[in-house]
């Protein structure tokens, strides 16, 4: 039997266009046919495998030449090289139509990557392509990957942006198709005030004020709670608008009734704003002497745990023989009292892993100048939990969202924007508090993993951006090494002036099937 062919594959890109490998055509609505070689694309796409199906030409009418050029390219060489913006829609189509799962894949993340680009300073333009793609899927394939990526991004960027980008995109209200309405409201999430505000603005130009297809749409998805807390200024707008409606039809009224049983009136005015977990990129620092590294960890750091993390962090990769502790929490105490910190929980100074050149957790901990005794009642919110394997693809490799709640039943919605394998300064934890509140707590992470019977907590707040290692087959977030049991073996050091051999003293190694999790605690 021959061998299993895995896709994609490289079958040689001179192969393309050859008259001899040419016994598939492809008809396009203008010009010549595009040929390719059948057993080429059934290795790529099961629907060429059919025993009956003896196709000699397909109608490919539907799609651009530039597409179905890129759909063969990639079949042959197992790249997407011509895959562009002009031809994303059609190439990403005809992976579906086709069922060639890894070019779909890739198409996916062709469009993160182009996702990584849109932030405050990009064009309507920027922004409308990807809008226009997600909708398109939805309205056209029912799959909603793109949808749900465009709405991770929209949760990094302003109201004040989205306010722009959609007042321009629904500009025609009434000639938007309620799939435009579905997704729109799916991107603006807890910024929907901003597309009640357009509808509003719509039913006001109209000279007989009645609802259209596109209004019913909004409103029967529409949370009008949360739109007059984001706005309280569209609670009477709202009733003055329909209260001018006439010629309601029956329909129409038992919907608006049904909305109006769900209204409360709005006590306050929510100020929803999402914020970014810091991160720094301490390498620099901590290629320094101890003495200096500390003044640049006092100036970054925002609160005591930051600064905790960062002293911790150099003495985890350092040797801790250099940092006095009575130096360090002296020097903390001053810190924390000169910019006005609130302690650290105990159990966050309690928990710290301690490595074996560990003389600073101690001191710390036992510090009532920098502790705060909790009395044994935990503030750990656990965020996300999975063994090392799922928490790389569900944390590091693909954009995500996680909703929690804190220990004061606050709700809260992580996003995540996933890390590329070639560029990783995309990687961003973004946290925005979806309760009836206007402070939005700060808080901060790390990672929590279980080794020798106990859970411990590694700092992450000076481990820069994830990154993937160059061949692809480990990440690393700073000192920590995300490994599989055979990579870790190969990892061992031996050094000279010990008769012992050990890790890299510079990493902490997380395997495949170890428990890992993101954990969060309030630092007000």
């Amino acid at each position: 039997m021959a061998p299993l062919v895995c896709v994609p594959a490289d079958f040689g890109r001179h192969h393309i266009g050859a008259p001899s490998h040419g016994n598939l055509a492809f008809n396009m609505r203008e010009g010549d046919p595009i040929k390719a070689n059948s057993i080429i694309l059934s290795l790529n796409s099961p629907l060429w495998m059919a025993p009956n199906l003896h196709l000699t030409s397909l109608d490919a009418e539907d799609f651009s030449r530039e597409a179905v050029d890129c759909f063969i390219e990639a079949s042959y060489t197992g790249e997407i090289e011509g895959l562009t913006i002009g031809n994303f829609r059609d190439v990403y189509k005809m992976s579906h139509v086709f069922d060639v799962c890894w070019l779909g894949a890739r198409c996916v993340g062709f469009f993160e990557d182009y996702l990584e680009n849109i932030n405050e300073e990009c064009s309507y333009n920027d922004l409308c392509f990807a809008v226009d793609e997600a909708v398109y899927q939805v309205s056209a394939t029912k799959k909603r990957a793109l949808l749900d990526l465009v709405s991770l991004k929209a949760c990094q960027l302003s109201c004040s942006k989205l306010d722009g980008f959609f007042n321009e995109y629904l500009i025609d209200f009434g000639a938007s198709t309620t799939c435009i309405i579905d997704c729109c409201v799916n991107i603006a999430r807890l910024n929907i005030h901003i597309i009640l505000e357009i509808f509003l603005k719509h039913l006001e130009k109209k000279e007989v004020k009645v609802l259209d297809a596109s209004s019913r749409a909004l409103l029967n998805q529409v949370d009008l709670n949360l739109c007059f807390q984001r706005k309280v200024s569209l609670h009477n707008k709202f009733f003055s608008v329909v209260q001018e409606m006439t010629n309601i039809s029956r329909e129409d009224l038992c919907l608006i009734f049904s909305i109006l049983q769900k209204i409360s009136m709005p006590k306050k005015e929510l100020n929803l704003v999402n914020r970014s977990f810091t991160i720094n990129s301490a390498e620099p620092i901590f290629n320094r002497a101890f003495g200096t590294a500390f003044e640049s960890f006092t100036q970054d750091s925002l609160n005591i745990y930051m600064l905790f993390d960062a002293i911790w962090t150099w003495c985890f990769i350092y040797n801790s023989k250099s940092a006095a502790a009575s130096f360090v929490t002296d020097k903390m105490i001053s810190t924390s009292q000169q910019r006005n910190w609130n302690k650290m929980r105990a159990e966050y100074a309690n928990n710290i892993y301690e490595c074996y050149r560990d003389n600073i957790k101690k001191p710390v901990s036992e510090c009532s100048d920098l502790v705060l005794d909790d009395d044994g009642i935990s503030k750990r919110t656990v965020v996300v939990e999975y063994p090392c394997e799922h928490f790389v693809k569900e944390v590091f490799c693909k954009s995500s969202s996680f909703q929690f709640k804190l220990h004061n039943d606050e709700e809260v919605d992580l996003v995540i924007m996933r890390a590329s394998q070639i560029n990783s300064n995309s990687f961003d934890i973004r946290y925005l508090l979806l309760s009836d509140s206007k402070t939005l707590p700060v808080l901060h992470f790390a990672l929590r993993v279980y080794i020798f019977d106990k859970w411990v907590l590694l700092p992450i707040s000076w481990c820069g951006k994830p990154t993937c290692d160059s061949t692809k087959r480990y990440w690393k977030w700073g000192y920590v090494r995300f490994l599989d049991e055979e990579e870790r073996d190969e990892k061992r050091v031996e050094f000279e002036d010990k008769d012992e051999s050990r890790w890299d003293y510079r990493h902490y190694y997380i395997n495949e099937s170890d428990l890992v999790q993101l954990v969060c605690f309030p630092v007000n």
